[in-house]
């Protein structure tokens, strides 16, 4: 069974053109590597809150590995604020 995968955190404000490009780097690396592509969305209301949202996961498993190897080769952790965590969370279909 597929999940959607949402990833949400918070950019640092003085630092969002190179969140942006970092957070491109980890979703376009993910679809090459995984075939499943994602949305970079902003919060309303508070545009430093970012999420990245990937639907159809199938492997939940090696996804998330996946995902953490573009996370730390794109350093996009460098670019969050607060606790610096992106907070991972899976949904399927009820």
């Amino acid at each position: 069974m597929s999940v959607s995968c949402f990833v949400y955190y918070r950019v640092l404000a003085d630092r969002i053109p190179e969140a942006t490009l970092a957070a491109r780097k980890v979703i376009n690396r993910i679809q090459a590597l995984t075939g499943v592509s994602a949305r970079l969305m902003t919060k309303t209301g508070e545009p430093l809150v970012w999420m990245e949202v990937y639907e159809d996961v199938e492997d939940q498993t090696a996804f998330l590995s996946t995902m953490r190897i573009c996370v730390e080769h794109a350093d996009l952790e460098r670019w969050l604020d607060g606790d610096r965590q992106r907070h991972v969370e899976l949904f399927q279909c009820a």
